[in-house]
């Protein structure tokens, strides 16, 4: 767990420049976008979201089908470590780092630094990437804009998009500009 602590560690955005496209205006329209659409609690955890995480384990036990209750934090933390098995633990050493990631680093940086690392679809591995290949300014990205690149965690872009794929991410873009004033704030990082 220590070498995958010190990958994670590694992963975290703490460059001078990447702490003044943080507080772009773009920048942090992706990051709003992302919270709608991934962790609408992200402000109010720890790392993990024991909410999220007892609805899923009732949801599953009662015979529904499995489904995420993964933080943003974990998911930087399985995306940064690259470990995608389905394992109790893999999850549960996803949770540990999660904490202690969050203790160590502000969510801003946090979430800028799952941004930096996630794959948004086909030659398009981090925010800036996807940002490119749609012709998105990533420091002054609208809100829409902000909602498409969001939209792409959960609807990652193929090198083919076909009608399917259009018809899903246009409703998960519609579903984060819908609850875009659904997040809250923490620590001064405000939305």
């Amino acid at each position: 767990m220590f070498s995958d602590l010190q990958i994670i560690e590694a992963s975290i955005s703490n460059d001078i420049a990447d702490n003044e496209l943080i507080l772009s205006l773009g920048v942090q329209n992706v990051i709003r976008a992302m919270i709608v659409a991934e962790d609408r609690r992200f402000f109010s955890h720890c790392g993990v979201d024991f909410r999220g995480v007892t609805r899923a384990v009732l949801k599953y036990l009662s015979g529904g089908r499995l489904e995420g209750a993964s933080t943003i934090e974990q998911q930087f933390v399985r995306t940064a470590r690259r470990r995608y098995e389905i394992t109790f633990a893999r999850k549960f050493t996803e949770c540990v780092l999660a904490v202690i990631v969050s203790s160590r680093h502000s969510k801003a940086h946090i979430a800028y630094s799952y941004l930096e690392v996630a794959y948004f679809g086909w030659r398009a591995n981090g925010v800036q990437q996807a940002a490119r290949r749609l012709g998105i300014d990533l420091l002054h990205a609208s809100e829409a804009e902000a909602a498409t690149l969001a939209a792409m965690l959960k609807v990652p872009m193929p090198r083919f998009p076909s009608q399917r794929y259009v018809t899903r991410h246009a409703q998960r873009v519609e579903y984060i500009l819908t609850n875009w004033n659904e997040v809250g704030t923490r620590n001064g990082f405000t939305f």
